[in-house]
């Protein structure tokens, strides 16, 4: 990591909530919202996905290394099925939040997008546990 990669844009007046006590670096991208994420829990989110994680999709490598574009493009192609797999969001979704924490507007746009369209019970700490899922029909599949 670059020292560059601990300065953000954001006043650091205003005040911070941390995220949920016990939450995990993957999950962080749906349990805080972006302007109340410090630098050292982006760290540590870049250390998670520096890990032994691997992803089968050729812009994998680019994503981990924080370019939001080849981040987009992994979360779009791995999430597009009808129930993706949650630890797949997590990690395709951890690319795109440390992207968006660095300002890069599109991978903000996908993340607002992503946290717009989440059931409020899927909010959890952990990662790939996106919690229960409501009793009920599947909607049909889409043609």
């Amino acid at each position: 990591m670059r020292a560059s990669d601990d300065s953000h844009p954001r006043d650091r007046t205003l005040p911070r909530r941390e995220p949920p006590a016990g939450s995990h670096p993957l999950a962080l991208w749906r349990t805080a919202r972006l302007p109340d994420i410090e630098a050292s829990a982006i760290r540590e989110v870049r250390r998670a996905l520096a890990g032994g994680v691997c992803l089968h999709h050729r812009s994998w490598p680019a994503a981990r290394r924080g370019e939001a574009a080849a981040a987009i493009a992994v979360t779009l192609d791995l999430t597009r099925r009808a129930e993706p797999d949650p630890a797949v969001v997590d990690l395709a979704l951890s690319t795109v939040l440390v992207a968006a924490w660095r300002g890069d507007a599109a991978a903000r746009t996908v993340l607002a997008h992503v946290l717009a369209g989440l059931p409020p019970d899927v909010r959890g700490g952990r990662p790939g546990r996106p919690g229960r899922r409501r009793a009920g029909r599947r909607p049909p599949p889409r043609r």
